[in-house]
């Protein structure tokens, strides 16, 4: 009887011991399966916000070419009537110059 009781704690520590080591080496497949999954997921992360980046690099590109647009235009318009003034003034500024040349000439 005790032989036999012997033989069954044996026998049970043996498949106490085969369970732990089926359990470890299932926890260190587990791990193995997660660090992969991790990694993969970081590396889509990482895709991901690399696109968003880009995407948000070029509707800001786009809006500073609108802006630099909306600027250079009112720049040709102010100075289309800067000229335009400047012109106008020009037609006085002869008029009074050859006035003052033919009053100063016909003076003498």
């Amino acid at each position: 009887m005790t032989k036999e009781i012997i033989e069954q704690i044996r026998s049970a520590e043996s498949k106490a011991e085969e369970i732990t080591r089926q359990a470890n080496i299932k926890s260190k497949a587990v791990l193995a399966e997660t660090r992969e999954e991790a990694f993969r997921i970081r590396e889509r992360a990482v895709m991901e916000s690399e696109k968003e980046y880009e995407k948000l690099l070029d509707a800001s590109r786009q809006e500073a070419l609108k802006d630099a647009a909306a600027i250079e235009d009112k720049a040709r318009h102010e100075i289309a009537d800067i000229r335009r003034r400047a012109g106008a003034g020009m037609e006085e500024a002869v008029e009074y110059i050859v006035g003052r040349i033919i009053k100063t000439n016909g003076s003498n």
